[in-house]
């Protein structure tokens, strides 16, 4: 079986670790896509990240593990795909990438590349769909405005004036 597989079960085995803030997750893009979530539009992103605040929280959040995927989703298999060259797509994945809340957070590239990892052109896939994300946000008007507004001051620690905490401690990702 799986572990981890939904934020219902992440919750529960941070809370089975009773290590408080010292303790927190890695979110891998393509994991989230294979086990059912779809963040590919900014309301959707916004619904994975609140339901992600609501169970783990965001604090706990310490990273995202970026890769596309050459599975679709709900296929509940670990197959990571280039940025922009898998089921998820470049523009689905800069949803989630570009959401409000998780502005502050690191996002790491762990994509197959040519077969050894990462190349240059990988980082530049990368950054184009941030760019997406982005502009597909400010799309959104006055209902893209409020849930960034929203966003950026619950979760993760921040205090409402739009900043975001960094999480409580390191997270090994």
């Amino acid at each position: 079986g799986t572990m981890g597989r939904t934020f219902e079960e992440l919750a529960d085995v941070l809370e089975r670790a009773d290590a408080g803030p010292a303790l927190g997750v890695c979110v891998d893009t393509q994991h989230l896509w294979a086990s059912g979530a779809d963040f590919t539009t900014p309301d959707l992103a916004d619904a994975v990240v609140r339901s992600l605040d609501a169970t783990v929280g965001l604090a706990h959040l310490g990273c995202l593990h970026l890769n596309d995927s050459k599975v679709v989703r709900g296929a509940n298999r670990d197959r990571h795909a280039n940025v922009g060259e898998g089921a998820i797509g470049a523009e689905g994945l800069g949803c989630l990438l570009a959401h409000p809340a998780l502005d502050a957070l690191v996002a790491v590239l762990e994509v197959p590349g040519a077969g050894d990892g990462p190349r240059a052109e990988d980082v530049t896939a990368a950054r184009r769909a941030l760019e997406a994300g982005r502009r597909r946000w400010a799309a959104g008007g006055a209902e893209g405005a409020r849930r960034a507004a929203d966003a950026a001051g619950h979760g993760r620690g921040g205090d409402g004036d739009g900043e975001i905490a960094p999480p409580a401690a390191p997270v090994a990702c």
